[in-house]
């Protein structure tokens, strides 16, 4: 009973979009190359949160670059709770624009110590189209077949995964 009872909790559980580095566990965190779709004024939010699993940590930081270049730097508090200390940013910001951004996100200590936790690049900020279909609609490419390319497009192809003859 209880193998049939984990089973069915394994399969049915949403799809699990926290992401773990060494003792750092982030609810919210941006991929690489990710897209996220700008708001009325042509910006958007980019959410970082999560929790240091570690002691020792006065608060965790964000350096936010465009193009290479350093645009912004933020800090927050690490709140302990039972030896977990939690985070978030709350005004992580970048505009709609031609530009990519990346953000490099460290633990730090009141002595000046500190450890770059992860690392996200090639960011950006706009619209977003969904084009859905058969034959007509190709979302995943063959880098050979496209002679245009542009660094601030981006692309996500999804197959389904039944038969044909399940339809």
């Amino acid at each position: 009973m209880r193998k049939i009872l984990l089973l069915l909790l394994l399969f049915s559980t949403n799809s699990i979009e926290a992401q773990r580095f060494w003792s750092t566990f982030f609810d919210k965190l941006p991929q690489d190359y990710q897209l996220y779709p700008r708001n009325e004024k042509n910006e958007a939010n980019v959410p970082i949160a999560g929790r240091i699993e570690t002691l020792g940590w006065n608060y965790c930081s964000v350096q936010i670059f465009r193009e290479d270049k350093l645009v912004g730097y933020q800090r927050a508090k690490l709140s302990y709770t039972n030896s977990v200390g939690n985070f978030q940013f709350s005004s992580v910001v970048i505009k709609a624009e031609l530009a990519e951004y990346s953000f490099k996100i460290f633990a730090k200590n009141d002595t000046g110590d500190s450890a770059q936790i992860v690392y996200r690049q090639h960011i950006v900020s706009g619209d977003a189209f969904v084009i859905g279909g058969q034959s007509n609609a190709l979302a995943l490419v063959n880098e050979d077949n496209i002679p245009y390319r542009n660094r601030f497009a981006r692309t996500f192809g999804a197959a389904y995964p039944w038969e044909p003859e399940m339809l």
